[in-house]
């Protein structure tokens, strides 16, 4: 590398771990003087402390996906303060019967159709949309949902604002559990 900076002109930027010293480095080599002098520089920054945090984020950011994937519950997230893209966990896709890039969110599609109590839901009275909307928490909400296929759904669950630095809403995020089979034993044991 060193020798290339030399025959080139050219400087370079590279990370390198040193197995002896157990640490991680950014490396930057430059040209000194003349070509002719055949002379180069190098600065090494010590990121050993950046490469551990990165793996350690890595980890986390893992151990959440597959968290998320096992989860008995819907979990949607939305990244926008509207709540125009939603999408799912592996569960919210199920309960939704959705692709797992498809957008669950009701704001594009009218293909779910949303109930309370009996009463047909907007899309922004929905729990995400309102925590959004509000910037407060939706806790305990019974929400039926008609599936495209006809068939309904009876959800439990709740939604919080996601904030940014300064407080802002930036989207929402929501996890529900499928209460159908217990409203319909509860129904049954009335009847």
């Amino acid at each position: 590398i060193y020798g290339k900076v030399v025959e080139t002109g050219e400087s370079v930027r590279f990370q390198q771990k040193s197995d002896i010293m157990e640490r991680w480095y950014s490396v930057y080599a430059f040209p000194l003087g003349e070509p002719s002098l055949h002379q180069f520089g190098v600065l090494f920054n010590d990121i050993t402390q950046h490469i551990l945090q990165e793996e350690k984020l890595r980890q986390k950011i893992e151990e959440n996906e597959k968290l998320m994937d096992i989860m008995p519950a819907a979990i949607w997230f939305s990244n926008d303060p509207e709540c125009n893209y939603i999408w799912g966990n592996r569960m919210a896709n199920q309960f939704y019967e959705i692709d797992k890039k498809e957008n669950a969110s009701a704001n594009d599609s009218s293909v779910r159709r949303f109930f309370r109590n009996g009463d047909e839901l907007p899309p922004e009275e929905l729990p995400m949309q309102k925590a959004a909307r509000e910037n407060r928490q939706i806790l305990n909400e019974v929400i039926d949902v008609l599936l495209p296929g006809q068939k309904w759904l009876n959800m439990y669950g709740s939604a919080i604002p996601l904030n940014d630095e300064n407080g802002n809403v930036r989207g929402a995020i929501a996890a529900f559990v499928d209460v159908t089979k217990r409203i319909e034993a509860e129904r049954a044991l009335r009847e």
